[in-house]
């Protein structure tokens, strides 16, 4: 079977910090990789791509597509414990508690959008989400606390 135009282009890359790259050209206009965060997609075999219309071009994630930039508290969006996660495609999307995880570096993750997408936690959003974990003395179990609820958080990835 005969390879789509598009499949033939060299990927799109996105790197750990979230900046991307054309052929190796770093990608410098904020308008532009912000266009191209919000038209990211993921194909049926679970590879990225950025798709407009009919266009489309593959995208090589170094680590997570998305950035945390902040935590929201939701007044009662009790399947995500009552908080939001204000990602850097301008978009919210509830926190699930069950998707959280502190990788072996240090850095936190979740999982968004039907857990489909990784999530990698700026410092900012991770002191914020910070605010509502707790230890508990007997367990050293952590637990996301909002109010009276109290969930527990996985020690590793989901």
């Amino acid at each position: 079977m005969e390879q789509e135009w598009w499949q033939q282009v060299p990927p799109l890359r996105l790197d750990r910090e979230g900046r991307w790259y054309d052929q190796g050209a770093r990608v410098t206009n904020p308008r532009l990789a912000e266009f191209l965060l919000t038209h990211l997609s993921k194909d049926e075999d679970g590879r990225y791509l950025v798709v407009v219309g009919r266009d489309k071009r593959y995208v090589d994630v170094e680590d997570a597509p998305y950035r945390a930039l902040g935590i929201e508290v939701a007044g009662t969006c009790a399947s995500s414990g009552g908080l939001l996660v204000r990602l850097n495609d301008g978009t919210l999307e509830p926190f699930d508690p069950a998707t959280f995880w502190i990788a072996d570096d240090g850095v936190p993750y979740c999982l968004v959008r039907n857990r489909a997408h990784k999530v990698r936690y700026t410092a900012e959003s991770y002191r914020q989400l910070s605010a509502f974990i707790t230890e508990e003395a007997d367990t050293g179990r952590h637990l996301l606390q909002i109010g009276s609820q109290r969930i527990p958080l996985p020690a590793s990835e989901p």
